[in-house]
């Protein structure tokens, strides 16, 4: 019985090894996006809420594997009119890039230089109707892998933006999702699942030391 009892010790603290300790994932930001002259293409405003900064802080707390949190990261608007093609100048229709980069301070056991992730896109105006407008689209999530501490996904959603011209009248959201996944197989213990695998093993061990020497005595 007790033998059992230990098997189920052991049992727990290995299994414990394979559940996730909330996470929190911080850093910064900075996004950057095409500007030129007025009236010679697509200018884009990026702000990320405290006052026309295309940088800002993240953070995500208390993520565990296989969870996701998702906010508002920055707002983007067209800085001007939007060319009209009859006009003879095409360069709103253009694809321009556009970057969103990724510095982390946490977890600790991440020590990347940043910038750590970087996500790319491109902005294009599109003519339609009365109301011109502008669209960004992604290439692709990224992910950074913090070892034990999981693989930490990020993308951000494809988005329309009003034109905004001077008086910014017009923007929209461009919204983050962090997924955190679990390590690869072969990934290094915390310290914490170490101690729990090596108190299980050990009541196990204990535990068959005294059956022995009852088994001796008797």
């Amino acid at each position: 019985m007790r033998m059992i009892l230990a098997a189920a010790a052991m049992a727990a603290a290995v299994g414990a090894a394979g559940v996730a300790s909330a996470t929190t994932f911080s850093g910064s930001y900075s996004a950057t996006g095409y500007w030129t002259s007025e009236n010679n293409g697509l200018q884009i405003i990026i702000d990320d809420f405290s006052g026309d900064n295309d940088s800002g802080s993240f953070n995500v707390s208390g993520l565990d594997f296989g969870e996701s949190q998702s906010f508002d990261l920055f707002w983007i608007a067209a800085g001007e009119s939007v060319n009209n093609p009859s006009s003879g100048n095409d360069g709103d229709t253009t694809s321009r890039p556009i970057n969103v980069n990724f510095t982390f301070s946490a977890p600790t056991n991440f020590s990347g230089s940043g910038p750590d992730s970087t996500i790319t896109g491109q902005t294009v105006a599109i003519q339609g109707g009365q109301d011109d407008y502008g669209r960004v689209s992604w290439n692709g999530s990224q992910t950074v892998d913090f070892g034990a501490n999981g693989r930490l996904t990020i993308s951000l959603a494809n988005t329309d933006f009003d034109t905004a011209g001077y008086y910014y009248t017009g923007y929209n959201n461009v919204r983050a999702t962090f997924a955190l996944a679990a390590p690869l197989a072969g990934g290094v213990p915390e310290p914490a699942t170490w101690g729990m695998m090596i108190m299980g093993f050990g009541l196990a061990g204990a535990t068959m030391r005294r059956r022995r020497t009852a088994m001796a005595a008797a």
